[in-house]
């Protein structure tokens, strides 16, 4: 419902003009709710009620900012913080794919969209995270800006050209637009999408072009099966870690996921450890855990 400007070291609104105590690299775009701002080592929006800038404190420089379903989204270069506003607390995001560069951040109260430097699109829906990436169809793994155009599309730009992200129950559907559809330059820095028109800013100037019609595709469906983190009394294990485990390290709690937009509690998983278990264990949990 009106504007924020940065102007001259001041942070100006429609009604109010307030001195701006830092340095901003990345705003909000949740039309619903205030303006989220992001510094070197600090979150910042302004209180309408208390008409004054509140603040809380990150240890590393926010890259992206927006907000979750009950607290603030901070990416960052090493990885995304989520923000509890009701007791204060920041903590890291303990899945695997959003533990990198995260550049960009679209959200609503129940899902995320997160444009990372290395593992493409990673999408948060609740209790759900999955990536989207170049063996998905992505035209490239590093995201430089998303437009969330409707709950089952998501526009991503790229190093490599333009994607529009289709989400189906069963399946995904991505479109890729480069230079072969007339852009004079693939590395896409921005794109919205207004009125069937597709704004598209690129290193060699803005460009635009009536949105495409989406092509129905037939699928079979393909539930890809992610391992989404695995834990050691409660510590996180990374690549490296796993491979180098000790004999003492026998309590493991593993989580997992498959890409099904139908409702993930339809899905029945099966498990079984090799030189343990003898037979298969069905399960329509998505955490199995293992102890000695």
């Amino acid at each position: 419902g009106g504007y924020a400007i940065f102007s001259g070291g001041k942070l100006i609104f429609p009604e109010i003009e307030i001195d701006y105590p830092t340095w901003v690299g990345s705003i909000s775009e949740n039309e619903r709710k205030p303006v989220l701002f992001g510094s070197l080592n600090k979150i910042y929006w302004w209180d309408n009620e208390k008409s004054e800038l509140r603040t809380h404190v990150l240890s590393e420089r926010v890259r992206s900012i927006g907000w979750a379903e009950q607290g603030i989204w901070a990416g960052t270069l090493s990885g995304l913080f989520f923000c509890d506003t009701l007791d204060s607390s920041i903590e890291r995001a303990s899945d695997l794919a959003l533990q990198i560069r995260i550049e960009t951040i679209s959200s609503t109260e129940s899902d995320a969209f997160f444009g990372t430097m290395g593992n493409g699109l990673v999408i948060k829906n609740r209790d759900t995270t999955f990536k989207v990436s170049m063996s998905d169809g992505l035209s490239s793994n590093l995201v430089h800006a998303l437009f969330k155009e409707n709950d089952s599309t998501i526009w991503v730009a790229t190093n490599n050209g333009l994607n529009r992200v289709c989400i189906y129950a069963d399946h995904l559907q991505i479109d890729t637009y480069n230079e072969k559809d007339g852009l004079r330059d693939n590395y896409i820095s921005d794109v919205l999408v207004k009125n069937d028109q597709v704004w598209i800013g690129t290193r060699s100037g803005l460009f635009y072009m009536q949105k495409p019609p989406v092509q129905a595709v037939s699928s079979i469906i393909d539930l890809r099966l992610r391992i989404e983190s695995i834990h050691h009394y409660d510590k996180l294990l990374d690549g490296r870690a796993l491979s180098e485990l000790s004999h003492d390290q026998n309590d493991l709690l593993i989580n997992y996921n498959t890409i099904f937009f139908g409702g993930n509690e339809a899905v029945e998983y099966r498990y079984k450890l090799a030189g343990i278990d003898k037979n298969w264990t069905s399960s329509y949990s998505r955490t199995v855990s293992y102890k000695a």
